[in-house]
């Protein structure tokens, strides 16, 4: 998905109250996963936003994160990125833009609504809300909002049947059903090892000589060249290319969630995870064998307690623990259990589960209407209801739990503006 420039701007989308909409900025990050989740939630708000990057060098990371600990200032070098008109709205995620969001909440105060998405590298009390997924493990607060997937959609429905109709010539003739595999590569919790990728080709071709067709490859851009080799030559015809390495890779990888009937997805991206759920196709997780466990140094035996508050004051990041967030997934009957495992028993949670695949069928995100609600309720904004008037499901849950929290006392001094508080009427 292709990234608006700096000084882009992201027009409303959708008709907003009385007045003058709220400004955002957007605080991009280093990584696809996370600069599409901030562009996906920004569209979603559909008010005007400006789209800020911060090209640091390591050393220069370093230096800026210390000044922003000792000086209210703003630095030379960061006057162009932060300059007003100041925002009422900022959306970051990752460590790089820790150092601005301290800057922005010393000027500006509680008149800036500060939003994180993902991991914060920082004080929870830097942020009015932190929008998370439960492998980041992250203590429960007022202020985080855990949601089950990451806030990647799939494109629109029109976009998707034309990207199919674009490349269905190129694959026609490969035999169907289309079973891809769609890979990530090492990270702090799979390394990778040359065994774990010969275990995926031969998963993949068990898997094609069940239910016959064609097995096909999606890589990543942390997909390392000689794995991609690797996984070229088992899988011929059905390599496709990298998604990020070239012009044509991005559409080449919506195209291959359109139109595969059955998907492998590697444990290390839960970005990937959830694009593949939301399609409604059988999932099926490879997990590499060799995977990084806490030890010593993932203070694994230190009082819950302690880390707790450690993490919540910004001075410990606890490791991800994707093995519990791949356990939900299959209990939930997201993910398909390989056909040589236990098919398991039907959980109490399947039924939030179901409630997820009613909302991709209707081209909907839970996850998303959650965040937008929440999001609206801190500025001081009603929900925004759909068409009749009525708020959909995951709009009235928030809605709930931000009364039952007295959440929406204290965002009354996020907004100045008399349209934008929030009404009574409405949250009851």
């Amino acid at each position: 998905m292709p990234l608006p420039t700096q000084q882009a701007v992201l027009s409303p989308t959708g008709s907003m109250q009385a007045g003058k909409p709220p400004v955002v900025w957007v605080l991009l990050g280093e990584t696809v996963g996370d600069n599409a989740q901030l562009l996906n939630l920004a569209r979603a708000l559909g008010w005007p936003t400006c789209f800020r990057r911060a090209a640091d060098s390591r050393p220069g990371l370093a230096w800026n994160r210390l000044h922003a600990f000792w000086s209210s200032t703003i630095p030379p070098s960061r006057r162009l990125l932060l300059a007003p008109p100041w925002p009422d709205l900022v959306l970051t995620c990752g460590g790089r833009a820790l150092a601005d969001v301290r800057r922005l909440r010393r000027l500006l105060g509680n008149k800036v609504c500060i939003v994180n998405v993902g991991r914060p590298w920082g004080s929870f009390r830097l942020f009015d809300c932190i929008i998370t997924t439960p492998q980041y493990a992250l203590p429960p607060g007022l202020n985080v909002l855990e949601n089950l997937f990451p806030l990647n959609t799939l494109p629109a429905a029109e976009q998707r049947h034309a990207l199919a109709r674009e490349w269905l010539a190129h694959w026609q003739h490969l035999p169907r059903p289309w079973i891809t595999c769609v890979v990530g590569g090492p990270s702090s919790s799979y390394p990778w090892t040359t065994h774990d990728v010969d275990h995926l080709i031969a998963r993949a071709q068990a898997m094609q000589r069940m239910y016959g067709g064609s097995w096909l490859v999606v890589t990543s851009p942390r997909t390392p060249a000689d794995m991609a080799r690797r996984l070229q030559q088992a899988a011929g015809d059905g390599f496709l290319p990298a998604y990020g390495q070239e012009a044509s890779s991005s559409s080449i990888y919506q195209a291959s969630l359109a139109l595969s009937d059955r998907f492998i997805v590697t444990a290390d991206s839960a970005s990937m995870i959830a694009e593949a759920c939301q399609t409604n196709r059988p999932v099926h997780l490879f997990q590499p064998t060799h995977s990084k466990r806490d030890g010593w140094l993932g203070c694994s035996w230190l009082p819950s307690a302690l880390t707790s508050t450690l993490t919540s004051r910004g001075l410990w990041t606890p490791r991800r623990n994707l093995a519990a967030y791949h356990r939900r997934l299959l209990a939930m009957g997201l993910l398909t259990p390989w056909p040589d495992e236990p098919q398991g028993t039907v959980s109490a949670i399947r039924v939030d589960g179901v409630r997820y695949q009613q909302a991709f069928t209707q081209g909907r995100s839970i996850d998303l209407e959650r965040s937008v609600t929440r999001i609206r309720l801190l500025m001081g904004l009603p929900p925004r209801p759909v068409a009749g008037g009525q708020l959909m499901p995951a709009a009235r849950h928030e809605v709930t739990h931000f009364m039952d929290n007295n959440r929406f006392h204290e965002a009354q001094h996020v907004s100045s503006h008399p349209e934008r508080q929030i009404l009574p009427e409405v949250l009851r």
